[in-house]
């Protein structure tokens, strides 16, 4: 029996969301913050960091994450909200009734991060493995972002999106060992893609491969976006499953 309250608030909860997502929004809803199904069958973000979300319990409880950022956005801290996380809040005003009229127009620091990028094409990149890097024993993979629909043109112009593990100078044994169980944090990086084009091709002589995605400008500004919301925040990082390929693809 001291079991039923725990339910009681669950299925409350759940009634609460979806009074304002249906069931195939709230997959969105967790895909949007890397909500995973754990062991037990309940929802857990990948993120590991506090700042990522708005309400205390938003790690494992999506429900409770959207009811918090719902709050928020009929607060005062409504614009601030809106700068920080603006996939979330573009995509819940297109998908649930409201009367919200923010923008992101007064978002400086956001803007001049789009405005940076310039983003018009994003192709996957593979570089081939790299015996002496433990971390790219297997290769590495990230996101080009090009400033023309032809993304062949002007590449060295270009931004590469980027996730690794934190920088260790442990010995490579250890490194892996520790990779293994998850004990290095994982963050996205924005550098100009000429430094991996230097540090790939003329320093360590490896191999890469470039694919269009063939993503449509809505795709891409949303892909934009949230890296932006991902800017500050980390994931554990391990060798084999949660790594560069993985979170990649979970853009």
């Amino acid at each position: 029996m001291k079991f039923l309250p725990i339910l009681i608030f669950s299925v409350l909860m759940s009634e609460a969301s979806a009074h304002f997502l249906n069931s195939k929004q709230m997959k969105y809803w967790h895909k949007l913050l890397h909500y995973r199904p754990n062991l037990v069958g309940t929802m857990v973000s990948e993120v590991d960091s506090a700042n990522f979300f708005v309400s205390p319990d938003g790690k494992k409880s999506p429900e409770k994450e959207l009811l918090s950022f719902i709050s928020l956005l009929n607060s005062d801290k409504a614009q601030e909200t809106v700068c920080k996380f603006p996939l979330r809040y573009k995509w819940l005003k297109q998908n649930m009734t409201n009367d919200w009229k923010f923008t992101t127009d007064s978002c400086a620091v956001y803007n001049s991060f789009v405005q940076k990028l310039d983003a018009k094409n994003l192709s996957l990149v593979f570089s081939s493995f790299y015996i002496n890097n433990p971390g790219s024993t297997f290769g590495h993979t990230f996101i080009r972002v090009s400033r023309y629909r032809d993304f062949h043109q002007n590449e060295l112009l270009d931004y590469a999106i980027n996730f690794a593990a934190e920088d260790s100078k442990d010995h490579i044994a250890l490194y892996m060992l520790r990779g293994l169980g998850g004990y290095y944090p994982g963050k996205f990086s924005v550098v100009p893609y000429y430094y991996k084009i230097r540090e790939y091709n003329d320093h360590e002589f490896r191999d890469i491969w470039d694919y269009d995605l063939g993503l449509n400008q809505e795709q891409i500004n949303r892909v934009v976006d949230h890296i932006w919301e991902m800017g500050s925040v980390y994931f554990d990082y391990f060798y084999f499953t949660e790594n560069c390929s993985y979170h990649i693809l979970g853009l």
